[in-house]
């Protein structure tokens, strides 16, 4: 059966519907140890290229013959992958079969395999630059355009490349602002990516917006007025950090430090950048168990392994993040008052103290001290580096919190 006979019968049965019978088929001719006719036909190609005897007579024996000679399995086409998709089959991206297959897919079938699959959405990321760098930005495009619909907390750096590969695009870039102006308080790149989309859409006003929420939320002006494009606009305007988005210097040090993975002994995962205000009021909802309840006196920056949040708690009018006390929400409801800074806080990780610890007093037992977080505290606070577990548990113990509960 030729590949235009298979897609006429395609069209005729319906893609649902064919590809329950491309698997049925291919699970009987896999039982009965013999080849479908497209795959026999790959088959004598690759034979006439690489000689080899006995031909294999089942799937088994075509696959383990293409991998010993270094081929790509082209049986695995694309109507049998369909096939397997619907029984939960992923992708490899660094084959380049499969990535002609994700090319070839639809966007609801992209969609559906990259949906909560965190490394796979990497790797398309990785794949969709690629194919701009190497003037494809038509596959590329394709690929972001799934990617901006799937990428979320975990996946924020997909929208300012996004955001740089749609700027000639003005529908398309419409849309990835809509997927992305959501997450531009989590990650100030996306504002700074929007700014550009924007002035290059000749929307100069719009673009002086993005950069004043930039600031905002905490973007290191210093790199706006720097940028030969974007100091230009914002010359002469005042532009000014809230101090309730600014996150303390220390916070992105360890965040590099961990991206570094030299944290791996830390049960402290530090986000991209602060939640914001609307997965705030998402999460806090859930985890409160109150409708409408918005936590907007919390900003979450880090969660540990069991799921529980670690939060600043904006308890102090007009003072920094770092001068905030900082909160553990857990995973099973229970809250506690950590540390009254960002630098007691930093002090109880550098001494190997987690939240769990804290809340049963474990952390009596043992000190575990974690030497980068030393170093780290020594060169953000050195006030606190002294300071005992013991202290900051006493100083902890007399702040309250009564609003969140």
């Amino acid at each position: 059966m030729t590949d235009s006979r298979i897609d006429q019968f395609r069209a005729l049965l319906g893609d649902e519907r064919f590809w329950k019978f491309s698997s049925k088929l291919i699970g009987e001719c896999q039982q009965k140890g013999r080849l479908l006719f497209w795959q026999e036909e790959a088959l004598k190609a690759f034979a006439a290229k690489h000689p080899v005897t006995p031909l294999p007579a089942n799937v088994g024996e075509l696959t383990k013959l293409f991998s010993d000679n270094g081929g790509v399995p082209s049986w695995a086409d694309i109507i049998s992958v369909r096939a397997g998709l619907v029984h939960g089959a992923s992708l490899t991206v660094e084959d380049q079969s499969h990535q002609r297959t994700l090319l070839t897919l639809t966007s609801a079938e992209r969609q559906r395999i990259l949906r909560g699959d965190v490394t796979l959405t990497h790797k398309v990321h990785e794949l969709a630059m690629t194919l701009v760098s190497a003037d494809r930005p038509g596959e590329g495009l394709a690929l972001f355009d799934d990617l901006v619909e799937v990428a979320g907390e975990f996946a924020l750096d997909v929208f300012p490349d996004a955001l740089q590969t749609a700027r000639k695009h003005r529908n398309r870039a419409t849309r990835y602002l809509e997927c992305a102006l959501p997450w531009g308080p989590t990650l100030t790149d996306i504002y700074v990516a929007a700014a550009r989309l924007w002035l290059e859409l000749g929307e100069r006003d719009i673009a002086v917006e993005m950069l004043r929420d930039a600031t905002r939320f905490g973007h290191n002006l210093a790199t706006i007025r720097s940028d030969p494009q974007l100091g230009q606009m914002v010359a002469g305007l005042t532009l000014a950090a809230d101090p309730h988005w600014l996150q303390p210097e220390a916070l992105r040090a360890l965040r590099e430090i961990q991206n570094a993975g030299q944290l791996e002994s830390v049960d402290c995962d530090v986000m991209a950048g602060l939640m914001s205000l609307e997965a705030t009021a998402e999460w806090f909802s859930d985890w409160s168990g109150k409708v409408g309840s918005r936590g907007s006196k919390l900003r979450p920056f880090a969660y540990d392994g069991s799921g529980g949040v670690f939060c600043f708690h904006l308890a102090l009018a007009g003072q920094p993040l770092a001068a905030q006390p900082v909160v553990y929400c857990g995973s099973e409801g229970e809250f506690l008052v950590m540390a009254r800074d960002f630098a007691d806080f930093l002090a109880l990780l550098a001494s190997g103290i987690s939240a769990p610890e804290l809340a049963d007093g474990g952390y009596k037992a043992t000190v575990k001290p974690v030497e980068r977080l030393a170093a780290l505290l020594k060169e953000h606070y050195p006030e606190a580096q002294n300071r005992s577990v013991k202290a900051i548990v006493t100083d902890a113990s007399k702040l309250r919190a009564p609003s969140l509960r």
